[in-house]
């Protein structure tokens, strides 16, 4: 004990005291009894001491578990990519008869359906031209029985003839495509159902396991569009801490900024590399500031119009866009390895706050999202325990945002098939094109 004691004092008479003069002496900060509250930076709220003692402490134990909790997400990662492996390891010969089977089946129902339709769109046809007949034999004997009185009468009825042809062909269009679609659907279903009786271990739905399934759409629509707003959205943010002094460049670094240039990079990645999935898993949980953002927003340097409207669109693209990645499926959600990955996301947060951004603010003076002194409001009543509470506030805030928001956003976002998101990308493209085709009559 006396040992420990010891060794004990020597860190603290001689690290921790020769590491708190060289941060009081390099460091702009200043002691004062009753900083102003408003700034963001200019005053010493914990004491140098704290800071190194913080610094060495929270990331120790950050970094010692940090090995822990990306080996037991690394294995979970890999049991979910074996269980996958091994569903798919069936005999091709079985599978190939048993798929042969059901097509042939499903081919003689398909034949079947399509005659169907066709006796349908005939029968519809034969209607209309029965009805088409009747009128232009009444509109004959009309016209011969009173030629020069009733012309105007003649031409009323011919014109409509000519709306109820129009109508009913159009009514036999639109129930030969509904019939079609839902015939390809009742397929589409049948075929799934005779995969999941060759292989019992295919997921019967989305909900039961990670998604394997190819994405929705094309590349310009599930990640290309969503690359152009967000880098559009981080370069007007930048030309405003620009435009503000170069003191507010640091503000950059702030977690909402460095994420939505994170995930545009991240989307900017290859589908080959392996670690994207995991990095996406790794994102959505931390964006529990993005929510705090919006419900308390902090518009003190947004003078503009533009910059609001920028200041709201960013944060919601930094909530919305990993949902609707995961929807499309640019991305694989695992399932698997939730609590895994919300670790990490944590750990992440974590060391960047206590390892980057209180050493950048220390040195610095700027007091990047609050590791220097607490925002007005409860925080202040704990003192310099502080950021002890925000780091325990930061990890129930990313666990509810990866058990609790992230997968109710995926619900809702469930109930838009992808074929509504492709014809709504289609139409708005249609729009701007017929826009654009417009003869000028000036």
């Amino acid at each position: 004990m006396a040992g420990l004691l010891t060794a004990l004092r020597f860190v603290d008479e001689v690290v921790v005291a020769h590491a708190a003069g060289l941060l009081q002496r390099f460091s702009p900060l200043l002691f004062s009894t009753s900083p102003d509250d408003g700034a963001n930076y200019g005053f010493w709220f914990l004491s140098p001491r704290q800071h190194v003692y913080e610094f060495l402490g929270l990331n120790a134990v950050f970094l010692t578990s940090l090995p822990f909790i990306y080996a037991v997400a690394k294995r979970r990662v890999h049991a979910v990519r074996a269980a996958r492996s091994r569903s798919n390891s069936i005999s091709g010969e079985q599978l190939l008869a048993s798929a042969q089977r059901q097509m042939h089946h499903l081919q003689s129902h398909l034949a079947s359906q399509i005659d169907h339709a066709k006796d349908a769109v005939s029968a519809g046809m034969e209607h209309a031209r029965d009805a088409v007949t009747a009128r232009v034999e009444e509109a004959r004997e009309v016209v011969t029985a009173r030629v020069e009185e009733a012309r105007e009468v003649v031409t009323a009825r011919v014109e409509e003839a000519r709306e109820v042809v129009t109508a009913r062909v159009e009514e036999a269009r639109d129930a030969a495509h509904h019939l079609r679609q839902r015939i390809d659907a009742e397929a589409r279903s049948q075929l799934d159902g005779a995969l999941r009786s060759i292989d019992p271990s295919r997921p019967p739905s989305r909900r039961s396991g990670d998604d394997t399934r190819p994405p929705t759409l094309p590349w310009i629509w599930r990640a290309g569009v969503p690359l152009a707003l967000l880098s559009s959205s981080w370069l007007i943010t930048l030309q405003q801490k620009y435009a503000e002094g170069a003191g507010a460049l640091w503000f950059m670094l702030q977690p909402c900024h460095m994420s939505a240039g994170l995930l545009a990079v991240l989307l900017a990645t290859p589908r080959s590399w392996r670690a994207r999935d995991l990095l996406f898993n790794v994102f959505f949980p931390m964006q529990w500031g993005a929510v705090l953002a919006l419900a308390q927003p902090d518009l003190r340097t947004h003078t503009t119009a533009l910059h609001v409207a920028n200041f709201v669109a960013e944060h919601v693209l930094i909530l919305a866009v990993p949902v609707y990645l995961a929807r499309v499926r640019e991305y694989r959600v695992l399932r698997g390895a939730r609590l895994a990955t919300a670790a990490l996301a944590f750990l992440a947060v974590a060391l960047y706050h206590s390892a980057l951004l209180a050493t950048l603010g220390v040195f610095s003076g700027v007091n990047l999202n609050y590791v220097l002194a607490p925002p007005p409001g409860p925080l202040e009543h704990l003192g310099r325990f502080y950021r002890l509470a925000m780091f325990a506030a930061c990890a129930v805030l990313t666990l509810a945002m990866r058990f609790v928001v992230f997968e109710a956003a995926l619900k809702v976002a469930h109930w838009f098939p992808p074929q509504v998101l492709r014809r709504a990308w289609a139409r708005v493209f249609a729009r701007r094109r017929s826009a654009g085709e417009k003869p000028k009559t000036e």
